[in-house]
């Protein structure tokens, strides 16, 4: 059932990865209203709404109603994963934070992924700036946990690309201590501390691959500066001119151009 659910909602992404944000709602609301529509036509087709049959139809319609609508809220977010499409991802996120006053994990799951957008837009000063104000709740669950772990990555992250002195070795260790940081998630932030700051050739991405496009380009341009600090400059060449023609609001596509102009 949860991989149908997450097909599904990778097709829908693909299929509205053209349209706008507005356009997208529209198109929910309208399936919607048909699913309202189907349930008025019942209750006018039944004399009897005590009868099995309708209240079997209701389930089946309610059942409908919650499947569209869970359906385009994750297609929001593979539309930033598989479509890249961040416009829509900003404005999902937009129309998603009048909801957030209602729970704090709530709350702290759409700031993250506000700061995960800055982020990976190289737009660094005003990921900080919202890092800075998030609280983290105060019991995690499995779910927010793994929302901590990304909270506590680009609080590194960002610590190293500040030039500010990290004790590496301690940070990970402080990281360890959450389920959700298994020997592999260490190891993935630990390369990409080697290949962006300690600018010490790394394996790990090498053979590293991911179901979702964004994470596909992100492990290439690791792919590539790997390839530069070992040398292997017409390699390196060739990985940052293929991410040179992606979008060019994410970052690494923007450094991946920088990096042509002085190779």
């Amino acid at each position: 059932m949860v991989n149908f659910f997450t097909k599904a909602s990778r097709w829908l992404a693909s299929k509205n990865k053209e349209r706008n944000y507005k356009q997208i709602v529209r198109q929910r609301t309208v399936l919607l209203l048909l699913v309202l529509m189907i349930e008025a036509a019942l209750v006018w087709l039944l004399d009897d709404v005590w009868q099995l049959e309708f209240w079997i139809y209701s389930l089946l319609i309610i059942l409908l109603f919650w499947l569209i609508s869970a359906l385009y809220q994750f297609s929001f977010i593979y539309m930033l994963l598989d479509a890249i499409n961040i416009h829509v991802y900003q404005d999902y996120l937009n129309a998603t934070k009048l909801a957030q006053s209602l729970s704090k994990k709530a709350k702290f799951i759409y700031q993250l992924g506000q700061v995960d957008l800055d982020y990976i837009q190289g737009k660094l000063q005003q990921a900080e700036e919202r890092l800075s104000r998030i609280a983290l709740p105060h019991r995690l669950t499995k779910r927010t946990e793994a929302f901590a772990l990304n909270a506590y990555k680009f609080r590194l992250l960002l610590d190293m690309q500040q030039g500010r002195p990290v004790d590496l070795e301690q940070r990970l260790e402080q990281l360890s201590q959450l389920s959700a940081a298994n020997e592999e998630v260490l190891a993935g932030i630990k390369a990409a501390c080697d290949l962006l700051f300690a600018k010490v050739p790394n394996d790990f991405y090498e053979d590293k691959k991911s179901a979702y496009r964004l994470h596909q380009l992100q492990y290439s341009y690791f792919r590539a500066v790997n390839a530069e600090l070992k040398g292997e400059l017409a390699r390196a060449r060739q990985l940052y001119q293929d991410l040179a023609t992606e979008n060019p609001q994410l970052f690494i596509v923007q450094q991946a151009k920088a990096k042509l102009g002085t190779m």
